[in-house]
């Protein structure tokens, strides 16, 4: 509770003085030559992707691979209803997937990685 009421206190002087908080700044933020790497290649051209796919629907998630899109996000949180069998079934859909791409119908020569 008294996190809580600290909280609000802080919120409320916030509020008053119509700023935000100040931050510690790094000596790489500051450095005007600090850049991150390069993305991959398979990174460049991100298009079209199919996003918050269980892969512990087997139907679904190999529907999705078979699909002509640059990615597919799966999804292990709330969404994917995180039950024992469905964490495990997702698991195994995955493994069989990069381990026999023919299993998807996502073959090399489609243009698809399985990694």
């Amino acid at each position: 509770e008294d996190i809580l009421r600290q909280r609000k206190i802080l919120k409320l002087k916030y509020d008053q003085i119509g700023n935000l908080p100040t931050f510690k700044t790094s000596a790489a933020r500051s450095d005007p030559l600090w850049k991150i790497a390069s993305l991959p290649r398979r990174l460049l051209k991100r298009h079209l992707d199919l996003g918050d796919v269980s892969p512990a629907d087997t139907e679904r998630f190999s529907e999705c691979l078979r699909q002509d899109v640059d990615g597919i996000q799966t999804d292990f949180d709330d969404g994917h209803c995180p039950t024992w069998h469905n964490q495990l079934q997702g698991w195994y859909n995955i493994y069989r997937h990069v381990q026999w791409p023919a299993w998807s119908g996502s073959y090399p020569s489609s243009g698809k990685e399985a990694s």
